[in-house]
């Protein structure tokens, strides 16, 4: 069974290269890992591979021919292995046993594909480190049709940051929607999940990843996320994420306030309306198109 790891590529930091020396360091040492760079300037995928290890795959593409779904399943058509791990430049693998543990997920019948658990970074803010939490609990869980009626929207999430999937079932899914330049990995999940396969959480694949997003990162990514939804709609259709948001502000709001921590519930606060405005932007904005 052969197991590749697709990382996408943009100007690339420290953090990529940490990522590829933890992967060759697995337990269950991936077959290949492959970098697809998206070209900036001439003679950086050469200096990239200077600083990786050998046997590290680098392609380069142009900017203008890079997407989200259409990128990777780019990736997938062109890879000859049986599970194929997706990750973002900025996700680190936490220990040995990333690889095997997505692996071992995926073995489970119907299986379409496992997503990691996300640690923050120290350096993250508090309200970060509660939404990755939240986002990213300490159980695992197997996602399937039965738990819509409960878990709503989030029964489709899904992160490509750290996401492992079965090809075989990628394929007779008719793998990503390759127009979509936006939450591929959860489009993708929503189509396994109502074609009767399931959608794994492993709680104890860890990996290293968390953003600081600034308010205005923060309604461009929800207004991102609202515009796939209603481009999407018959996916979504009977499925509110309005209903989600406010479940995580109440928790967190609750989080905070028990330890004090005045400062993150207030902020939380600020961070939660401004994701609701660029959701409702987004839905606003699709609906004159």
């Amino acid at each position: 069974m052969k197991v590749e790891v697709i990382i996408p590529a943009y100007k690339p930091d420290d953090k990529l290269v940490k990522a590829v020396r933890a992967l060759e360091a697995q337990t269950m040492k991936p077959d290949r890992v492959r970098i697809i760079l998206t070209k900036t300037r001439e003679g950086e995928k050469d200096e990239l591979l200077a600083r990786l290890p050998e046997g590290t795959v680098v392609e380069e593409i142009e900017k203008k021919y890079f997407s989200h779904g259409g990128t990777r399943q780019y990736a997938v058509d062109s890879s000859e292995a049986a599970y194929i791990l997706f990750m973002t430049q900025d996700a680190i693998p936490a220990d040995r046993y990333l690889v095997r543990n997505l692996c071992g997920a995926l073995a489970k019948k119907d299986a379409a594909v496992a997503y990691a658990r996300q640690i923050p970074y120290n350096s993250s803010s508090d309200i970060e480190k509660y939404s990755r939490r939240y986002n990213y609990p300490s159980y695992s869980m197997s996602k399937t049709k039965a738990d819509l009626p409960n878990m709503g929207i989030k029964t489709y999430f899904c992160s490509d940051s750290c996401a492992m999937y079965n090809v075989a079932i990628h394929n007779e899914l008719g793998g990503f929607d390759v127009t979509a330049d936006f939450n591929e990995d959860m489009l993708y999940a929503c189509k396994a999940i109502n074609c009767g396969c399931s959608v794994e959480y492993v709680s104890d694949a860890h990996v290293y990843h968390s953003h600081d997003f600034t308010l205005k990162e923060q309604f461009r990514r929800y207004r991102h996320v609202s515009r796939s939804q209603r481009q999407h709609r018959e996916e979504f259709r009977g499925v509110k994420s309005e209903s989600e948001g406010i479940k995580y502000l109440m928790k967190g709001m609750r989080y905070f306030i028990y330890r004090c921590n005045f400062k993150a519930a207030f902020g939380l606060i600020a961070t939660s309306a401004v994701k609701y405005l660029g959701f409702l932007a987004g839905k606003i904005g699709n609906e004159q198109d």
